[in-house]
């Protein structure tokens, strides 16, 4: 049974091209805030991972500087009887337990270079030398000895130390730092003149102060009994390449026997940092290059506090410009660490 004068007609061309622009307008207002949505997801997510790599900047490197010049015995008076402790950073107690190295100079005998590579402290960026002699929970108490050239110490066999390790013995009126030149497993830590360690001690006796201090040759290890015998330790803060196209806060430390050192990459993302110091009696803080350091070597062991710039640039690029185009997303943090073991509190 067919039906007749019933029209039967569908959508014409230009309903169909209309239906098609809406759905274009509705699929693209919903793309726009897709897109909107997962920029602003970028954005968030590096602005958190940049604010996290701030506060670790902050916590790692201010422990550093706050353990500078922290030694068993609390004393600032400390001689060396290393074989020309000047010519290496991380023994050269000399300079005092913080050093500062501007932007312009190049990095000292034995710290990491300027470069290119990984790990290379980028070029025309400051440092900072800070050297310790914390116990790290293991101090050995030194006892009575009438050797000339060892000390007798707590812990027997036990003591952890290995031949070649660069060491402090002190009491409350001074330290010494030397190496230690014997493997044995007993108590007696011998500071000898052999060949078989590097950089070696000038001298197997001696243990006073002496002014300058290096290289004292009178005095017997009695003087040191009731001290602390405790390893050395140093690190080199700078920024270098990371490799990965960026840069990073790196940290060279002291590691194992003698002056061999390691590199850690501690925190990502740091372009650059500025480091300004202050002396004590002092209310301006001063960069490394100032003239006052430049005229009198001897204020760095009157600085008391150091105030850290570090500017902080997100890996990738999340952040959005006015024009729109992407770019990596900056941030500066500002911090000071006044020094514990530093200028007359020492």
């Amino acid at each position: 049974m067919h039906l007749r004068g019933i029209a039967q007609r569908g959508f014409s061309l230009v309903e169909l091209m209309v239906a098609m622009l809406i759905g274009l307008f509705v699929l693209g207002g919903g793309l726009a805030v897709f897109l909107g949505g997962h920029q602003s997801f970028r954005t968030n997510e590096g602005a958190a991972r940049l604010q996290e790599n701030a506060r670790m900047g902050f916590e790692v490197f201010s422990r550093d500087l706050r353990q500078a010049g922290g030694n068993a015995c609390g004393t600032s008076r400390v001689a060396s009887a290393l074989n020309n402790p000047g010519t290496h950073w991380g023994t050269d107690w000399s300079a005092g337990p913080i050093q500062g190295v501007a932007a312009s100079v190049a990095s000292p005998t034995g710290a990491q270079a300027t470069g290119t590579a990984a790990a290379a402290r980028v070029s025309g960026t400051p440092a900072v030398i800070l050297r310790h002699a914390s116990d790290d929970g293991n101090a050995l108490t030194i006892e009575f000895s009438n050797s000339s050239h060892h000390l007798q110490v707590t812990k027997g066999s036990d003591h952890g130390l290995e031949q070649g390790d660069i060491v402090m013995a002190c009491s409350p009126s001074h330290a010494i730092i030397f190496q230690k030149t014997n493997n044995n497993t007993n108590q007696q830590i011998q500071r000898g003149t052999g060949n078989n360690v590097s950089p070696g001690n000038c001298s197997n006796r001696g243990f006073d102060y002496v002014a300058p201090p290096n290289c004292p040759t009178t005095g017997d290890a009695s003087q040191l009994a009731g001290g602390y015998l405790v390893r050395v330790g140093a690190a080199f803060w700078y920024v270098g390449h990371n490799g990965r196209g960026g840069r990073s806060l790196y940290r060279q430390g002291l590691i194992g026997p003698g002056t061999n050192t390691e590199r850690v990459e501690m925190v990502e993302g740091v372009h650059d940092m500025r480091l300004s110091y202050l002396v004590e009696g002092q209310s301006a803080y001063l960069n490394a290059d100032h003239a006052t350091f430049a005229a009198n070597a001897a204020l760095w062991q009157q600085v008391v506090a150091i105030r850290v710039e570090l500017d902080m640039v997100s890996q990738e690029q999340v952040g959005v410009t006015a024009t729109g185009q992407q770019q990596a997303l900056q941030r500066t943090v500002r911090f000071t660490v006044r020094l514990r073991n530093a200028g007359g509190e020492r």
